[in-house]
Formats: structure tokens, sequence, C-alpha cells
């Protein structure tokens, strides 16, 4: 995606489609075997809806005709209530422009994120929102737009801002966001964040090392086997298992087990309740804890592991088939 300081997306998919590897590679020495769709894998239900509701409520704010720049002054000097407003309306135009570029109707320089006074100005903006004791609800949509942007420049106010101190929700947007910004730095913030009590957090932090693949980031990985938390400990194995580490083959071995996916992810993060989230969610929710499996099972080519794939080729979810046809088809080839 067409964020400030990003090297450029395209990776293995820039030839065409390619189900099994998608999304850019973020350092050049990373073999494509590393290649793992960036996605928010395995939270629990509820806590995903909670988390995607900001960004709803940004959408259904409408934004006024003003500029980004003109919101910005807005959450720095003017009223509660308009700050509110502002910094919503802010994130609403931020993911306006994002879209328009990651879509290619708007050249990156010409979007107004892209201007290095706007990103120095958004950065002072969230870092007076702790100083002047803002509303956390205020903080995280700040995060986020400085995350949004992703200007690998933010690292370093963003760390700061990631301790205990801080609220939970802010701190699992700053993680979020610096797990997104195009720069090895952030692999040492986020083998700190594996220590969190939240479990959001971590997860996100496990989902930003498996985008580098060095020393640091492995043994962060196989600790995260060990985490307390099992979608941690899937998201941890996902990653591992598509470098090919044979750490990774007990856990995605269950990833590729329907039943226990369901038993285990699907009901277990609604408690029990089927009316805790629409079918849509748990369907979607199957279909990423089945589909991070496959890509592991691709990078292990562990015999063992290949009847559960041909298993998958006749599941009911037509992109998982297609998916586990794949896989087959590159079984033991090089990525």
């Amino acid at each position: 995606m067409g964020r400030v300081g990003d090297p450029g997306a395209g990776g293995a998919a820039a030839g065409g489609s390619d189900p099994i590897f998608q999304g850019a590679e973020r350092t050049a020495a990373t073999p494509r075997r590393a290649t793992l769709l960036f996605q928010f894998f395995l939270f629990p239900l509820l806590i995903v809806v909670a988390s995607v509701g900001v960004f709803l409520l940004f959408g259904a704010i409408g934004g006024a005709d003003r500029s980004p720049a003109e919101h910005l002054d807005t959450i720095q000097t003017g009223g509660d209530n308009a700050q509110k407003q502002a910094v919503h309306q802010l994130a609403a135009a931020l993911l306006d422009e994002r879209r328009k570029v990651d879509a290619g109707t708007l050249p990156l320089e010409k979007a107004f994120y892209a201007a290095p006074a706007f990103r120095a100005k958004l950065l002072a903006v969230f870092e007076d929102s702790f100083r002047s004791e803002r509303t956390p609800e205020r903080q995280e949509a700040l995060a986020r737009c400085v995350g949004a942007v992703g200007d690998p420049a933010s690292l370093d106010a963003l760390t700061a801002r990631l301790v205990p101190a801080t609220a939970v929700g802010v701190r699992r947007a700053i993680v979020q966001s610096i797990a997104m910004l195009p720069t090895d730095r952030t692999v040492g913030p986020l083998v700190t964040a594996l220590e969190d009590p939240d479990d959001f957090v971590r997860n996100a932090a496990v989902q930003g090392l498996s985008r580098y693949r060095n020393d640091a980031s492995v043994a962060a990985l196989h600790k995260a086997l060990g985490d307390a938390s099992l979608p941690v400990r899937l998201t941890a194995a996902s990653a591992l298992g598509v470098w090919g580490d044979a750490a990774a083959k007990p856990l995605v071995a269950q990833l590729l087990d329907p039943a226990w996916v369901d038993a285990n992810l699907v009901q277990a993060s609604t408690g029990g309740d089927p009316g805790a989230a629409g079918p849509a969610l748990r369907a979607a929710s199957r279909q990423a804890a089945l589909a991070n499996g496959l890509r592991a099972a691709a990078g292990l080519a562990d015999p063992e592991l290949k009847p559960r794939v041909e298993a998958l080729t006749r599941d009911g979810d037509e992109s998982l088939r297609a998916l586990a046809r794949d896989v087959l088809d590159r079984w033991g080839s090089p990525r």
C-alpha cells in the first residue's frame, strides 16, 4: 500500500494473482517463503468488532468542508466537542485519501498526508494528546491516523506511548500502527510488546514480527508459541510455518482441521453464543484460520500435513478449496 516511506508494494502478487503469497516483502533479503498475508488474524470476534467500530464511527460522522490541516488546528485549539468531531473527521479524510492512493487513482506524492508539514503536525498533535490528558478515545483515534500515514519517522513517538500507563485501547491502536510501518526498526518495539498483558496487543505484535525474518523476530515468535493466548500461539505458528520452521507443525495441524477451528476458535471466541456474532463474521473467522493453516502447510511441506490439505479441497468454502488446490500444486516447490 502507498504509505509515506514505503519502498513499494507488489511482492509476489505483482506479476498476477497468487492466492498463497500475497502482499509485499519489507526486506529485500527475506525469501519469498517468508511472505505472510498481513491481516488481523484470529482475534476474539467481539474484540474485532470493537476495534473496527472506531473506524465505522469515523465514516458515520460526516466530514465538514474543511481541510485536514484545519482539522488539526481544531484538535489543537478547539473546544472539547469541536476537537472530538475534528479528530473523527480527520480520520475519515485520511482513510478516504488512503483508499485513493491504494487504488491508484491518486499519486502518493499528491496525497495530503505525504506533505512533511502535515506529518510533523499530526505527530505533534498525537504527542500533545498525552501531555494535555485528552480522552483515550481521542488518543486512540490519533494513533490510528499516525499509523495510516505509515511514516517510519513516527516510530519513536508511537513507541514512547506503548507503556503500561497508556490505556489498553490506545496501546492496541499504537501496536497496530507500529506493525504497519515499513521499517525493520519496528522489530525491537514489537518484541517488547509481546510482554504486554493484553492478548490483542501481543497478537498484533506477532503479526508485525511476521513481516521480518531475522534472529530477533524468529526467537520472539518461538517464544510466542508458548503464549497464554491461543490466538497468539496460532498467529506465531502461522508465521513460522510459512517460513518452513518445523516448530510450528503441531499448531498448524490444528489450523487445518475444520472441526477443531470451529470448536476452539469460532465458537469459543463468541462464548458459545451463536448470536454473539453474525454468520458472516463467523464464516470470515473460519476462513481466515483455515487459510492461514494452508499457507503455513505450504511452507512446511510436511508429508503428515498433506492429507489435511487434500481434505480441504472438498471444503464447502470455494475460496478455501481453490487455495488448498494451489497449495498442493506447489507442494515442496521452492518459495
